[in-house]
């Protein structure tokens, strides 16, 4: 399925959920409830980078390991991604 991210600096988080709901309804042939019965739990933000071949992806992702993160937990997974998560301070 393509068509359902935000690009370009465009957020409106309707109608992309209005499109990812059609898509998902034409894709498995179901009907799925009005948008007001949705919960949203989270919406993700990253940025989009051309690095022209996978070496210089791996290479980006990597590099990350090299730098500190106050207050972050990180998991890498070489050569593949970094997730970065708050830690929580609760007293």
């Amino acid at each position: 399925m393509q068509g359902h991210n935000a690009y370009n600096g465009y957020y409106n988080i309707q109608s992309i959920t209005l499109n990812l709901k059609k898509l998902v309804e034409n894709a498995y042939d179901v009907i799925l409830p009005d948008l007001q019965h949705w919960f949203l739990q989270r919406i993700d933000i990253t940025r989009v980078y051309d690095l022209k071949e996978n070496v210089n992806v791996q290479k980006y992702i990597n590099y990350f390991r090299t730098l500190t993160y106050p207050r972050r937990n990180l998991k890498f997974y070489e050569d593949e991604s970094v997730y970065v998560s708050r830690t929580n301070y609760n007293t």
